[in-house]
């Protein structure tokens, strides 16, 4: 069945890009040997002046990261329509925060960084001022913008365009496990209450994502299913833990979890309609109970004390 129809009726493309003015600028090049020449650049700022804008780009790739998933083939994100409206507004206050950092901040002040750079690099003072580009420059190149579209399937002329879409299910999972280590919590063993926010995104994700693909379903209702079971306040120690351990280890390999799930059975795509999904923990038992259960299980138990044999010619 073709994918491509389903993923663009029920989604929206997002797509943004960044644009920042090179603190380097190229100050010529020196003649190493006969065949050998060094370029040489020039910083005229600190880059420390524009770190806002990589923060703020990350930020910007985390919340669509969070909402949807990356079509590479036209570069832009795929966002569930449930998703746009929240996604959208993340988008317009960095825009907005962009903005005013680079007219209140940067261009302001933007002469007396050249003048710091300038007394704290005097043998370069001369370059540094000759290299600086002028503020309507920095106003023109400094820019974040962003715009969501909608794809018509009928008006799709593309090759192989099935082999893409239907591979987003797997970047979706892809994502998530970057998602899981961004936050460190790829390798823990305790978490906390914060680590319950990026299971809700992980889960939100998933979940308004399942029209990719069943599995991505099965994801959004064990990590529910294991959010609920976890403690509202405090620590996440010991079973709790374990538990949360199990769930991100299986999501940590995406190309074995598309195939097997959080368990070794199949999840059985050729009897799954569209709106069937399998039931992703059996008997509806939650993550923390199976775990548990597994733990229960495994430990060894203590036998019974045993009276020790008394030989027959023993005076009491």
């Amino acid at each position: 069945m073709s994918t491509a129809p389903i993923v663009f009726e029920k989604s929206v493309c997002v797509g943004y890009q960044t644009r920042v003015f090179s603190v380097t600028r190229d100050a010529g090049t020196t003649k190493k040997a006969p065949t050998r020449k060094e370029k040489i650049v020039q910083e005229v700022i600190h880059p420390s002046h524009v770190h806002v804008f990589g923060a703020l780009k990350q930020e910007a790739f985390r919340r669509c990261r969070s909402a949807g998933t990356k079509f590479d083939l036209l570069d832009v994100w795929i966002i569930p329509e449930e998703n746009e409206a929240g996604l959208t507004s993340g988008l317009i206050d960095i825009s907005l925060r962009w903005d005013d950092y680079r007219d209140n901040t940067l261009v302001p002040n933007y002469d007396d960084m050249i003048e710091q750079q300038c007394r704290e690099n005097p043998n370069e003072a001369k370059d540094i001022r000759r290299l600086a580009p002028p503020i309507a420059e920095i106003q023109r190149q400094t820019r974040f913008v962003f715009a969501s579209f909608r794809l018509d399937p009928g008006n799709i002329k593309a090759l192989n365009l099935d082999q893409e879409t239907g591979g987003l299910a797997d970047q979706a999972v892809r994502e998530i496990a970057a998602e899981i280590k961004d936050a460190g919590m790829h390798k823990s063993q305790q978490f906390t209450q914060q680590s319950r926010d990026v299971l809700r995104r992980i889960s939100r994700k998933a979940r308004t994502l399942a029209y990719l693909h069943p599995r991505l379903q099965q994801l959004a209702d064990v990590v529910d299913d294991l959010n609920r079971s976890l403690p509202a306040t405090g620590g996440i120690k010991g079973i709790d833990a374990l538990a949360v351990r199990s769930v991100l280890d299986s999501l940590l390999d995406p190309a074995k979890f598309m195939e097997r799930g959080f368990g070794t059975d199949e999840l059985d795509l050729d009897s799954t309609d569209d709106d069937t999904i399998v039931d992703p923990v059996a008997q509806n038992e939650t993550i923390a109970e199976a775990v548990s259960q597994d733990l229960a299980e495994a430990e060894p138990q203590v036998a019974e004390a045993q009276p020790a044999a008394v030989p027959a010619d023993w005076n009491w």
